[in-house]
């Protein structure tokens, strides 16, 4: 059974303020087959402080950065590919080709299309 009790906050893996576990059922054979942890307010809060103090620094990268992450995370996502795809076929009961030709293809496809309208988006625009 997978054991994805922690969040990720501020850059590292942390357990729950208070545990909380809940169990993940497989829709197509109704077994458990994960155990998460539901989050409560303080889980919540200490996520949204942490990305309100990372925004000052993540605001002034540059188009080209974040361009240059966003390829990354398109590259991670290819290497994850089979393991996206039998957690998604896990998690909805799903056969396990249609996620991997459809469902997974489906989150790098919205990478990807991050990517193409960063690109050609404009942040500054002048005027006469």
């Amino acid at each position: 059974m997978l054991d994805k009790r922690n969040f990720y906050i501020n850059g590292e893996w942390v357990a729950p303020s208070t545990p909380k576990d809940f169990e993940v059922i497989n829709p197509s054979n109704e077994n458990s087959f994960a155990i998460i942890s539901l989050g409560s307010s303080n889980d919540t809060n200490a996520a949204v402080s942490a990305a309100q103090q990372a925004f000052p620094k993540w605001s002034k990268t540059s188009k080209d950065e974040r361009i240059t992450l966003l390829e990354k995370l398109y590259q991670i996502y290819k290497l994850k590919w089979n393991d996206m795809a039998k957690a998604i076929s896990l998690e909805m009961g799903a056969p396990i080709d249609m996620s991997i030709e459809q469902q997974s293809a489906t989150g790098a496809g919205h990478i990807k299309a991050f990517i193409k309208t960063l690109q050609n988006f404009e942040f500054e625009t002048t005027y006469d």
